[in-house]
Parts: C-alpha cells; structure tokens; sequence
C-alpha cells in the first residue's frame, strides 16, 4: 500500500521539490501542504506501528497509536477541506461535476471516520484491530490509484475497484491461515463496497448538491 502511494502522489507531491510540479498542477496551498504531510505520516504510521509488534515493542506501539487516534481525526477533517478548496478551483476533469467529486470524497471521509473509530474502540482485539486498519487502506488508496498516469484508461475501475482487492487479499489469508474468515471482511468488506456503489449515483441528488453548495460557501 505504501508503494501504491508512494508510486500514485510521486509527480504532484514526494519527487515535486525535486522535478518542480507536473503540467496543469497549480502551486500548494498551505492547506494542500498540511494535507500532504499529515496523509504520508498516516501511511508511514500503518508501516511502523506492525513492525513494531512484530519486534516486540508493544509500550511504544501503543504510544504511537494514541497519536495515530488524533492524526486519524484531523484527516478526516483534512479530507473535507481539501475536497471544499479542490471544488473551488476546479475539480479535476475526470468527475462530471463538482457534485459527485464532494459526494466521493465525503463518503469516503466518513468511512475511513467510521472504519477508524471501530479499530480505535476494538485496539484491545489484535485480530480485529489490524484488519479494520488494513480495510481503512481501501480509501486511502484510490486517490493515489487515481493519480497514476498508466491505470487512467481504466477509470473509474482502476481507482475504485482495485482497493477492494485488499478485501480479497484479507479473505485469502484468513481462509488459508485459520480456516474462516473474519467477521472484518465478511461483514465490513460488503459494506465498504456498498459505500463506493452508492457514492457515484449520490453525487447527482438535490441532498448532495445542497449541501455541496453550502459547503463551498464555508469561510475556509
């Protein structure tokens, strides 16, 4: 997963210092930068705090998951800001309207909330608690999916199936390695799934488009 994102935010964000921005990228915006920053700490945390476990560090691995708790928090908060700032500058050309790129972005901020917040309440259950962190990768992933120039003849598939394979993946191992499968997966997989079905035809309601509308309005 960190290699996916590592590969998809290359041009627009890891290697730009370096190689300057790509082709019809504007400059940063100081909410872009902070948005960056908090996202890539996220994914170098998901790294971290396994093998940590797997080495035995569990003091500092559970330190680390309390700082992981608020940093989850501002990246939802993030994810609404970005979404409100990107709709006011124009959103980018593969979503048909403004609409349906707040009602993907929205609903995807409040699963990642959702799926988050269970793992957080569920820390105590190591079964439980790694696989819903390992299903809340299924959002992080599209925007990076999303970016990478190869998979755009693929779209809206490439950037919004291929996430689910980590469900397929987790489903594998579970069936291989202990014989049954997770309530995880076999509950918060369909679920998750149902949540990217039903965001593309919610982006087109008069609901979405209100409180689109509203949104763009906020003082931020």
């Amino acid at each position: 997963m960190g290699m996916v994102v590592l590969i998809g935010f290359s041009p627009s964000w890891f290697l730009r210092p370096f190689l300057g921005a790509p082709p019809h990228f504007g400059p940063l915006s100081p909410l872009l930068i902070v948005h960056g920053i908090v996202f890539t700490t996220w994914i170098v945390l998901t790294i971290v705090q396994p093998l940590l476990i797997a080495a035995g560090n569990r003091a500092l691995h559970r330190s680390l998951g309390y700082a992981g708790a608020g940093l989850a928090a501002a990246m939802v908060v993030l994810m609404v800001l970005a979404t409100i700032e990107s709709m006011r500058g124009g959103v980018p050309p593969v979503f048909p309207t403004p609409y349906a790129f707040f009602a993907i972005n929205l609903v995807g901020a409040i699963t990642f909330a959702i799926v988050i917040g269970l793992a957080i309440a569920r820390r105590r259950e190591a079964e439980t608690h790694k696989r819903l962190i390992l299903l809340s990768l299924v959002v992080l992933t599209t925007p990076a999916l999303a970016r990478i120039p190869a998979l755009h003849p693929f779209m809206p598939f490439s950037a919004f199936a291929s996430p689910d394979l980590i469900i397929v993946a987790g489903i594998l191992f579970d069936r291989i390695t202990r014989g049954r499968v997770h309530r995880v997966w076999k509950i918060g997989g369909p679920l998750l799934i149902a949540s990217q079905i039903l965001m593309f035809p919610l982006g087109f309601t008069p609901m979405m488009q209100w409180l689109g509308d509203m949104a763009m309005r906020l003082p931020v």
